[in-house]
């Protein structure tokens, strides 16, 4: 009897026994990446990301990694980024939280092209970021 009670409250309750938290992938959508800008460095020819995250769920995201598409005009996929974040931070339920990464050299000789952003990997908020 006991057997079968822990297979169902694991069939209905996934998130809940798993030993780093609930799994990122189906509450993606719930992160908002917003109000980016792209800058460049003064000191080094280095680019800067910063804008804002907004969480619109319930659940509290612990955000490590960005997804930066760089499209051109024609809303054609001209490059790819992931930078990690040095410092995650976590962005609570029904919140926004600033961020700035650095990009790196960013080598673009057309005019027009437009970042968007998406949060590539996040982790449960309610458990302390790992350490490598």
């Amino acid at each position: 009897m006991l057997a079968f009670i822990g297979l169902v409250c694991g069939r209905l309750f996934p998130d809940a026994f798993r030993p780093e938290g609930r799994s990122f992938a189906s509450y993606r959508e719930q992160l908002l990446v917003a109000r980016t800008s792209l800058e460049r460095g003064q000191r080094k020819p280095d680019f800067w990301l910063g804008g804002y995250v907004t969480n619109t769920g319930d659940y509290p995201w612990r955000v490590q990694e960005l997804e930066v598409r760089f499209m051109d005009t024609g809303d054609k996929l001209m490059d790819v980024y992931h930078p990690k974040i040095s410092e995650t931070f976590v962005v609570q339920p029904h919140q926004e939280q600033a961020f700035r990464v650095e990009l790196g050299r960013l080598v673009f000789t057309n005019m027009g092209i437009v970042a968007r952003v998406r949060i590539q990997m996040a982790t449960d908020g309610n458990f302390p970021a790992k350490t490598d």
